[in-house]
């Protein structure tokens, strides 16, 4: 592998502008324009390492392949004409040899992860492989990236999932005991700041005795609206339902934010706790969020959408109410969510179609107004941060696009203990995973689509990413 990679290296036929960031060249401000193909037939001319003009990268390279056939001076010899003469008839032969390293990666996904003795230098053979290939043998690429993440990015990431969820708990059995908790606000941060969904571990508590929704509650309204500034957060029981509360502002209009928790067969008696509440303060304007669990949901989206604004609109639910989401949530990892938003129009809330299956705060985050001329059909996803739409374009039923979005919140890497060199970003790499393998799934058996640039979304500053 390491050699077949160094091959590769030797003669990539793209501008190196990344060499100039590995040699002197970066300290001089240098933009390389040369590719290591270039340097190599230039070199194969003279065999003279001054009279080509070689790049320190290059030059490195070019020792490193010399040292697998017993090469370690660049000095014009007769064994250093034999040895560069193997590298060139290696050169023509890459493709063949590609064939050998894509058996090889397929059988090593058969296989456990090396010792633990082993796996450092596996690892960085892999990344090697990964960096020399891009491009030029996708193929092998891929096989290598999936290795790395499979023997050492996946069981990073599942330790580290295991270990939010068990603090996320643990914090909520503590501020279950202790609601008054004078580190309540420090273990509400540490939530808030967790990298994992958490809508799932509040439909788990809904109907559950003993369990006090409102920490839940104010962390998923400050993960949601972190860029809304929120102030006045208070928490209180109304009328046997746990309910949230906190103002924002945004161009100008006061708003207060409303949310509580329950089961769809007590949602009229959860709105009607969310109306006295909002009856305190009769100024700003009403976002209601409202979190359910539902056992016999319809298997059809748009029988559960109608369910749901039928039940709304029959609520006395404020005049000044500009929005509702109800965001159903599943118990188990195999049990999609889905997000319903209304908004005030005309003096009835309608079901804003667009971002059904995104809390609207997401789905601002994510610039899904951009999709406007489309119509958007959600399909099923594990992860409820990764999210996969059918588009397909109202005006040209013939133009259907796959959207794939996913928020990325945590940015841990993978580094290697002597170097400190990043290898990986796991959560990053298992979310990109997930969107390219579902995407991919969904595209046999039907039309040909145009697969859209996934695009995805830092948690901490809400910038978007391709």
């Amino acid at each position: 592998m390491r050699v077949f990679a160094d091959l590769c290296e030797l003669t990539r036929n793209r501008p190196a502008d990344a060499e100039a960031g590995e040699g002197a060249e970066a300290a001089e401000g240098v933009v390389a324009v040369h590719s290591a193909r270039e340097y190599f037939h230039t070199y194969l001319q003279s065999l003279d390492t001054e009279r080509a003009g070689l790049s320190d990268a290059f030059l490195d390279r070019l020792r490193r392949v010399l040292g697998h056939y017993g090469i370690t001076d660049l000095d014009r010899t007769s064994e250093l004409e034999q040895a560069v003469f193997r590298i060139f008839l290696a050169q023509q032969r890459l493709s063949a040899d590609a064939s050998v390293v894509t058996t090889v990666l397929q059988q090593w996904l058969t296989e456990p992860a090396p010792p633990s003795a082993v796996q450092l230098t596996v690892g960085e053979a892999l990344e090697h492989l990964v960096v020399a290939t891009q491009l030029r043998f996708p193929v092998v690429t891929d096989l290598a990236r999936t290795l790395v993440f499979r023997w050492f990015g996946q069981p990073m990431y599942r330790r580290n999932r295991a270990e939010s969820y068990t603090a996320v708990r643990r914090h909520l059995r503590h501020l279950d005991r202790h609601p008054d908790a004078p580190d309540r606000q420090e273990r509400i941060a540490a939530m808030v700041a967790t990298p994992e969904p958490l809508v799932r571990v509040l439909a788990q508590r809904i109907g559950r005795a003993g369990t006090d929704q409102c920490p839940m509650l104010e962390v998923l309204a400050k993960r949601y609206y972190h860029q809304r500034r929120l102030h006045g957060f208070r928490t209180e029981h109304r009328d046997g339902f746990d309910c949230a509360s906190a103002e924002y502002a945004r161009g100008g209009t006061a708003f207060r934010l409303l949310s509580t928790a329950t089961d769809v067969e007590r949602l009229d008696d959860a709105l009607s706790a969310l109306s006295d509440l909002a009856a305190q303060d009769g100024a700003a304007d009403l976002v209601a969020d409202v979190y359910l669990t539902w056992a016999d949901q319809p298997a059809d989206v748009d029988a559960m959408a109608a369910q749901l604004g039928e039940t709304l609109r029959a609520a006395r639910l404020p005049e000044r109410t500009v929005r509702v989401t109800a965001s159903v949530a599943g118990r188990s990892g195999s049990a999609m969510h889905h997000h319903f938003t209304f908004t005030a129009e005309a003096g009835e809330l309608t079901e804003d179609r667009l971002i059904r299956g995104l809390h609207p705060m997401i789905a601002q985050r994510l610039q899904l107004a951009r999709w406007r001329r489309f119509e958007l059909t959600r399909l099923p996803s594990t992860d409820e941060e990764v999210y996969f739409y059918r588009c397909a374009a109202t005006e040209n039923p013939a133009d259907e696009r796959l959207l794939a979005m996913a928020q990325v919140r945590d940015l841990t890497p993978l580094q290697d203990d002597e170097t400190g060199r990043i290898l990986a970003l796991p959560d990053a790499r298992t979310r990109s995973r997930r969107v390219s393998r579902r995407s991919g799934r969904s595209r046999p058996g039907g039309p040909r689509r145009n697969a859209s640039t996934p695009t995805g979304s830092c948690s901490t500053c809400g910038r978007r990413t391709r």
